[in-house]
């Protein structure tokens, strides 16, 4: 088992996502470590003049096929699957590799891509990722040893964790990006899977359907305040992962409920002003009209005694008069 603390020396960066790229590599050459990157990333750090060598010359590792091979190579993943024992360090550096400490990485766009009509099938199949899923998997396998870093969205908490101890890691830190990469390659994975079944089968059911999902917020609580509750929202569709919170204490398990009630309903009315009330779970009230306050005011009537620590839905912006009479019930 290896320390809490490691150092990072060696870092691989391989990205199709450039957002914040040429900034976090400046940051990680401020800790000294030293850079090796794949084609396009090697371009755009070159380009920023960032100090980096090619992964292709370094490890002198042929680019075949067109390019559609440029990461699968024996000595390349020895390299980030290394446990730093003699035995292990000395097969890798009879291969002339040096152990990668850090794994920089994230994928083909697969998902911007088959959600284009006018994609052909050379673009989507080109699009399907090999070599990142294989050494960002390789990497979260080899967590004790190795920092592995699946999206932009972590690049801040990485340098804050080198800047706190030194240019070095925790086992902490190392653990929950592995989980995290091996979620991000799942639900790649699911993406390609759904996506080839919805454009080859033109219609017809899968013999599988797989579902990716991320957490939208923790509720206050589940069913009763004794449970513990999370929301999910489905990835790539439009769902309450865009709805905001203006104000107010953090909403429960049945709130969240009631608003995805009260939403159901009220879609297909979006040509005229509508309200819908829900209490635990069941729609009390739902009525349309010419203004927001009078669509309240007729769903109220529905069942008012319901509407009295219940949840109101409304499909327009809440006016004076229609906060009023929301307030007074």
């Amino acid at each position: 088992m290896t320390t809490n603390l490691l150092p990072v020396r060696n870092a691989l960066l391989s990205v199709a996502n450039k957002e914040g790229l040429v900034e976090f590599a400046r940051a990680l050459r401020g800790f000294g470590v030293e850079l090796m990157a794949t084609g396009g990333t090697y371009n755009a750090l070159e380009e920023e003049k960032v100090q980096v060598r090619s992964l292709q010359d370094d490890l002198k590792l042929p680019s075949a096929l067109s390019g559609r091979v440029k990461t699968l190579h024996y000595p390349l993943f020895a390299a980030i699957l290394a446990k730093h024992e003699p035995n292990q360090l000395r097969e890798i550096q009879g291969l002339g590799v040096k152990p990668i400490d850090m794994v920089v990485c994230n994928f083909y766009p697969f998902q911007k891509v088959i959600s284009n009509p006018s994609a052909t099938q050379e673009e989507i199949i080109e699009n399907i990722d090999i070599g990142g899923p294989s050494m960002v998997r390789a990497s979260a396998k080899n967590f004790e040893y190795v920092t592995v870093v699946p999206s932009p969205t972590y690049y801040e908490s990485v340098i804050e964790e080198l800047r706190k101890n030194g240019g070095k890691t925790t086992i902490g830190m190392r653990r929950r990006l592995a989980r995290l990469a091996l979620a991000i390659t799942a639900s790649y994975d699911i993406s390609i899977y759904n996506g080839l079944s919805a454009t080859f089968l033109k219609g017809q059911f899968p013999e599988k359907f797989f579902l990716s999902s991320s957490k939208f917020q923790d509720a206050k609580y589940g069913e009763n305040p004794d449970q513990r509750a999370t929301i999910y929202s489905i990835d790539n569709f439009t769902s309450m992962n865009q709805w905001k919170q203006l104000a107010g204490d953090t909403l429960s398990f049945n709130n969240q409920l009631d608003i995805g009630s009260a939403y159901e309903i009220l879609e297909g009315f979006e040509g005229v002003p509508a309200a819908a009330t829900v209490k635990h779970g069941n729609i009390s009230g739902f009525a349309f009209a010419p203004s927001i306050s009078e669509a309240y005011t007729l769903a109220h009537s529905c069942d008012p005694e319901a509407d009295f620590g219940g949840t109101v839905v409304v499909n327009r912006r809440v006016d004076r008069e229609a906060a009023k009479l929301i307030g007074k019930n």
